[in-house]
């Protein structure tokens, strides 16, 4: 890959991630957890991967780990193999609605720099039900080079009149594929 199309493959990464929340069932709001408290919990979630202490989070009974699409336990996978991280390179994607939370980070396995996705569902009380990660290894030094830091554009909040309601946002997410499926 080279400059671009590497690009193109994070960019649908991340659209990929935040489909993913989109998608996801809202639920009542006395189980509350804003955005603030998605990020704590996501930022708690990386830190434990990388010091290898699953349980420095709090895990639902009969929590599902998957990584790379295959099913781990706690403290497998990259809870074995992250060994720090992140860098400046992390973005969140918290959704309170679905009680979600995304986040992409550039980590290291080693010294080797990898590009980490991780998506967490949480159950009651704040505690993990689901967590996903994907790792993507064997970065090419363009990729490596765009992944430093995150693009302000990216952080920034939607302005008022430019944010759309959930209904048109899960509407966007579908068309992505549409788009794919007639390229």
């Amino acid at each position: 890959m080279t400059g671009e199309s590497d690009m193109k493959h994070v960019n649908r990464t991340m659209l990929a991630a935040a489909t993913v929340l989109a998608f996801a069932t809202p639920v009542s709001a006395q189980e509350a957890c804003d955005r603030q408290c998605l990020i704590a919990i996501a930022d708690s979630y990386v830190t434990a991967l990388a010091n290898d202490e699953p349980d420095a989070v709090r895990w639902a009974n009969g929590a599902v780990i998957m990584e790379n699409l295959a099913p781990i336990e706690a403290g497998a996978g990259g809870f074995d193999t992250i060994t720090a991280g992140p860098s400046d390179f992390v973005l969140h994607v918290p959704d309170p609605v679905s009680r979600q939370v995304g986040l992409l980070a550039m980590m290291r396995e080693g010294e080797v720099p990898v590009l980490v996705g991780i998506r967490l569902q949480l159950a009651e009380a704040s505690a993990i039900e689901e967590a996903e990660h994907l790792i993507a290894r064997d970065l090419s030094p363009t990729q490596i080079a765009n992944l430093q830091t995150v693009r302000p554009a990216l952080l920034r909040e939607v302005p008022e009149p430019y944010a759309d309601s959930r209904a048109r946002m899960l509407w966007l997410g579908r068309s992505y594929y549409d788009t794919l499926d007639n390229k």
